[in-house]
């Protein structure tokens, strides 16, 4: 029977797998066992909310990169905020998750107050 030959580092599917050499089965031999590699997550997902310079009103929204998004806005590229820009990035907060961002877009979204908002930028650490 032919197996077919994967590399160390990888299943057949493309996961990476970190080798585990030694254990042996039941049947006496060593075989070969892989673990999935358990990488460090690099990529965030950022809540924020930026202010209008021409109206000072704000705009809260999440986003998986803070830095093309802000662009996104500030060159109307955004259906609510086309015409409104330039736009400064004043608050954000960091998750791991899209969900937990989305999650918290939509509590401060639900806010609606003004002096709420701008309550939060102005005791919150994470101001930019």
């Amino acid at each position: 029977m032919l197996a077919a030959i994967v590399p160390d580092e990888f299943h057949s599917c493309g996961i990476p797998m970190t080798p585990i050499i030694g254990a042996s089965g039941a049947d006496g031999f060593i075989h070969r066992a892989f673990a999935i590699k358990s990488e460090p997550r690099t990529k965030m997902f950022t809540t924020y909310i930026l202010r209008s310079d021409i109206d000072g009103r704000h705009y809260i929204g999440s986003t998986t990169d803070i830095n093309r998004r802000l662009t996104d806005h500030n060159k109307g590229r955004s259906k609510y905020t086309k015409n409104r820009g330039p736009f400064k990035l004043i608050y954000k907060e960091e998750y791991e998750t899209l969900s937990e961002a989305r999650k918290r877009e939509f509590y401060l979204k639900s806010l609606k107050s003004r002096v709420a908002i701008e309550n939060l930028i102005k005791h919150q650490a994470s101001v930019v």
